[in-house]
């Protein structure tokens, strides 16, 4: 009886230590499962999470590049506004210049104000675009490179016609005096007999200024047998005009002058009977009656 008791038990103990190592075997795999799953899903986050990090550093690449792409279309529209507002300060000199020239009044045309417009704004339509603003810019620089083409060629032809106009005497080489003797036949004042006149005579305070009637060169000065001391100023085109009779002559050969730059003192060397400043013209080697060319030629006129 005690040996069937001690088997039964062995029994139970044997089915009691299966169901545990079952139970055992099960919560080890559950476990293992567990773990597995966990590091499965951690790897699979972490691999979402490396996805999700790669697409931002991805879309903040893009926004770079249009960043970059728009401040460098902002660039190259703010080197195009700055080479029109060069171009249009450069119109305004021009334009400034042009009608000073051509003597338009301050209140007719006024280049450095902004011109009159205007309009109503109830058919106004949507904002430009860049790209429409890009268009609007490059039609403004063709407008404003063709304008100032024009500018430049009507700036060059206005100075060269000024530098023509500066190089025809039309001025009297003294400015205070008077025609002492005319331009043709004369008694001469030293001979007494009758004797054509090269040029005009005009009396002036010894020393006062003698001014270039006109732009030129001075092709010559020094000192001559019956004139004394002398000029000659070729103003080009064939003109040449002579100042003699000088105190003192202020220029070399050579020298370029301005239409009414003092170029010698009023003197009486050579054959004279005084103070004065004998005038000649000449045009292509003949002379001429200045009388043709200056300005103010009123006998007695100061």
């Amino acid at each position: 009886m005690l040996i069937y008791y001690s088997k039964f038990y062995q029994q139970i103990l044997f089915i009691a230590f299966f169901i545990l190592l079952v139970l055992l075997t099960n919560f080890l795999v559950y476990h293992w499962s567990y773990q597995l799953g966990l590091q499965q899903s951690q790897q699979q986050s972490d691999y979402q999470r490396y996805q999700f990090k790669q697409q931002l550093i991805q879309q903040q690449q893009i926004l770079n590049n249009i960043k970059k792409s728009y401040q460098t279309h902002l660039d190259v529209m703010a080197v195009k506004l700055v080479e029109i507002q060069s171009r249009i300060l450069r119109l305004d000199v021009l334009g400034k210049t042009f009608a000073d020239s051509i003597g338009l009044q301050a209140q007719e045309f006024d280049f450095s104000t902004v011109p009159g417009q205007g309009g109503l704004t109830d058919n106004a339509q949507n904002a430009l675009n860049t790209l429409e603003v890009n268009q609007l810019i490059q039609t403004v620089q063709q407008r404003l490179w063709q304008q100032e083409q024009q500018f430049q060629g009507l700036d060059l032809w206005l100075k060269n016609d000024q530098l023509q106009q500066s190089m025809i005497p039309s001025a009297w080489p003294v400015k205070e005096g008077w025609i002492s003797s005319d331009y043709g036949y004369r008694i001469h004042p030293l001979t007494g007999r009758r004797a054509f006149h090269k040029g005009i005579d005009f009396a002036a305070t010894k020393g006062s200024n003698i001014y270039a009637v006109a732009s030129g060169i001075i092709r010559w000065q020094g000192k001559h047998k019956e004139y004394g001391d002398m000029i000659e100023i070729d103003h080009g085109n064939g003109f040449i005009t002579r100042y003699c009779h000088n105190q003192k002559n202020l220029v070399k050969i050579g020298q370029i002058v301005k239409k009414g730059d003092v170029i010698g003192f009023v003197g009486s060397t050579g054959r004279s009977t005084g103070a004065h400043v004998h005038f000649e013209m000449l045009y292509k080697g003949k002379l001429l009656n200045p009388k043709q060319y200056l300005k103010k030629l009123v006998a007695g006129a100061g």
